[in-house]
């Protein structure tokens, strides 16, 4: 498997995955890669993508979970979420999940851009239903006050 738990120093472990995550099965997965480098994506209907491709392994988003969830008990669970497209079918999963993360963190905008607005709204419905928090949290740093305090919030 290519996953691996590292010590820094001391510190806590860090786990450590080399590859991408969705629903699908454990396995090797065509990664397309995007024209600017950003936004590569296992989702053929993602926007600006090159036709290039790289094989890489995806990690099953449920069994990923349900190990952070046994591992870290003790834990809330901070979920910082760039899919690419495939954001849809983990927020389902996190919905009917035993323990749902305390935060959700990300976009999914991304599910817009590849399967329309339709599904980027049962996205958002579900997420609400579930009582999954959610914010808005991507590399620009516009974004990153609004992360910091939900991510206080959990910790006080």
């Amino acid at each position: 498997m290519h996953r691996e738990l590292i010590d820094f120093a001391g510190k806590e472990p860090c786990l450590l995955l080399n590859g991408v995550t969705s629903c699908d099965a454990d396995g090797p997965v065509d990664l397309l890669m995007a024209e600017d480098s950003l936004g590569n994506s296992i989702i053929p209907t993602k926007p600006n993508l090159t036709g290039e491709k790289k094989t890489t392994f995806n990690f099953n988003f449920p069994h990923l979970y349900e190990y952070l969830v046994e591992t870290f008990a003790d834990r809330q669970i901070v979920i910082r979420m760039n899919a690419e497209g495939v954001e849809g079918p983990i927020i389902d999963y996190l919905a009917h999940a035993k323990v749902r993360p305390a935060l959700l963190a990300g976009s999914i905008g991304d599910i817009r851009k590849c399967f329309g607005e339709e599904a980027y709204a049962a996205a958002q419905a579900t997420m609400e239903r579930a009582d999954i928090p959610f914010v808005y949290l991507t590399s620009h740093p516009r974004y990153w006050a609004d992360g910091l305090r939900k991510i206080m919030d959990i910790l006080r």
